[in-house]
């Protein structure tokens, strides 16, 4: 029977053909093969310390990192580039390289049309990328997976299912049975605060209710990732401010790791742990922000927190030496 490690080499191996085949520079080197050996020494990160046989320092540095580190989704080289209506290519995005940290909360934001839903969508596995690669914890990202949420401006609930059966929806390709299928739903009813209106159906229900509903519809799969395309950019700013509340708790107790695309600074900066700052035409990385304000964060901070304020100045500065464009996706 396969180790654990055995499986890990496997990976390795399988990833060192899409490191040659995308022409990534940081394991081009990486010859065929690997072994990795378990050993009996303590812990580290939650792995077991590991054996590297392979032909150099380099080589064994980055097979420690791929199966040691805490790493969600890695973006190395990615392009994106469309053909418009007259044939010419538009390009969305430029050489991106992004690490995206397990049980992270990541917040993405940039000027409309730079490229940040494309980006999005890559991660989600919905297109492919031109050039270059996204690896979700060592392997590469082909198409969209159940690992993988997705909760969007409009809500994209089905008007003729309650708020339980939208819920219950995304849990049908788990072959639950139906008691253990509905214990789930209840669970993420009461988790974001809907208790009593398991039966009422979304035209009964106010617009941050309905963005509740999807929350906790994107939550009932036990994805690992929850990919979010500005949930709250059509809500008022009293029901976003208390839905963002209410994410950040709901995120604490889950700990998955949440990717938010917003236009929104402040929202950005009271959610994230790290705010990527984008730039357009085509859609490139201007600067990731440490969001170092600790945890739990009281809604005060919004107005009252120097450094909350700083970081928010900061962030508004870079935007606004980016360039705009209507044309980038």
């Amino acid at each position: 029977m396969l180790t654990a490690w055995t499986k890990a080499g496997a990976v390795v191996r399988k990833n060192a053909r899409i490191a040659a085949k995308h022409r990534l520079p940081q394991v081009q080197a990486m010859h065929s093969y690997c072994v990795i050996e378990e050993t009996q020494h303590t812990s580290i990160g939650g792995f077991r310390s590991l054996k590297a046989l392979s032909p150099s320092p380099v080589d064994n540095a980055w097979l420690v990192h791929c199966c040691m580190s805490r790493l969600m989704f890695s973006v190395r080289g990615v392009s994106k580039h469309f053909e418009k209506r007259d044939g010419k290519p538009l390009s969305a995005l430029q050489e991106i390289d992004l690490d995206i940290r397990a049980g992270e909360f990541l917040s993405i934001i940039g000027p409309s049309g730079c490229g940040k839903t494309t980006l999005l969508n890559l991660v989600a596995g919905f297109i492919k990328p031109t050039t270059g690669v996204v690896l979700k914890q060592g392997v590469e990202v082909r198409g969209p997976g159940p690992d993988r949420t997705m909760m969007f401006q409009d809500y994209a609930l089905f008007p003729w299912l309650t708020v339980a059966d939208n819920i219950a929806f995304g849990l049908g390709a788990q072959r639950l049975r139906r008691e253990e299928r509905y214990a789930r739903v209840n669970h993420f009813i009461s988790l974001v605060g809907l208790d009593g209106f398991d039966t009422a159906y979304p035209s009964q229900l106010s617009g941050g209710m309905r963005q509740r509903v999807s929350i906790a519809r994107a939550l009932a799969p036990d994805p690992d990732v929850v990919l979010m395309d500005e949930p709250f950019a059509a809500l008022d700013s009293l029901t976003r401010d208390r839905l963002q509340e209410e994410l950040l708790a709901i995120w604490s107790r889950a700990r998955k790791t949440f990717l938010l695309i917003t236009h929104n600074v402040e929202e950005a900066v009271f959610l994230s742990d790290r705010v990527i700052v984008m730039e357009a035409r085509p859609g490139r990385i201007r600067s990731v922000i440490d969001v170092t304000i600790p945890r739990p964060r009281a809604p005060e901070i919004r107005v009252r927190d120097p450094l909350f304020l700083n970081l928010k100045h900061e962030v508004l500065d870079l935007l606004g030496n980016g360039t705009p464009t209507a044309e980038s996706r």
